[in-house]
């Protein structure tokens, strides 16, 4: 099973990055519920108990749908767990999908959505269609559908180094000279979207 405190530790060092922050929160591992993926209770006194799924936990699971849940709960504990999925909390789940493009907080999700089979509870491979690497510290981030940042990474940056996101498939293609010219490039020609003649004067050097 995956380590649900080290899962937590990435997501608050993420969130506190960007300003955000909880009160005094503890991890359990709920075994028993069927349909809950997560839930924040207030202990009183800035304390809050966090719960997680253990289906979202499974070995061989992806990561990114537990850190979804983890960072869900999070923001309650981060609100007071006082407006719901409303107000405050949406307005930090916002936040967090600005500054970490990979990340999809929901109200509520499905089991398909989680990657995770209803009969058996076994979790499956997402099946993502799209795939960027940043060209600073190679974070990846993956989508299911088009989004804003499918259609134009060079508008947003790396939160974890600030550096530029490229498809996967051409990351891999670049050596490490190449890709440090290419951010250079892209940082300068930022907002606007990667050019193929921007690119082939980058691969021509």
């Amino acid at each position: 099973m995956r380590s649900l405190e080290e899962m937590a530790a990435e997501c608050i060092s993420e969130l506190n990055a960007i300003g955000i922050k909880t009160g005094d929160v503890s991890f359990t591992v709920n075994t028993r519920a069927k349909k809950r993926w997560g839930q924040c209770r207030a202990l009183g006194g800035g304390r809050y108990e966090i719960s997680i799924s253990y289906r979202l936990l499974a070995d061989g699971s992806e990561e990114l749908p537990a850190k979804n849940t983890i960072i869900h709960e999070l923001l309650h504990a981060a609100d007071g767990c006082r407006s719901g999925h409303r107000g405050r909390w949406l307005q930090l789940a916002a936040d967090v999908m600005r500054a970490y493009p990979e990340y999809d907080i929901k109200r509520c999700t499905s089991a398909e959505e989680k990657g995770i089979t209803d009969d058996n509870a076994e979790v499956k491979r997402l099946e993502y269609r799209y795939f960027f690497r940043c060209l600073g510290c190679g974070t990846e981030a993956r989508y299911k559908r088009a989004t804003k940042f499918t259609k134009n990474p060079n508008a947003y940056v790396c939160v974890k180094c600030r550096g530029k996101f490229v498809d996967s498939e051409l990351y891999s293609l670049l050596s490490p000279e190449q890709r440090s010219l290419l951010e250079t490039a892209m940082k300068a020609a930022a907002p606007r979207p990667l050019t193929k003649s921007l690119l082939k004067q980058v691969l021509d050097k």
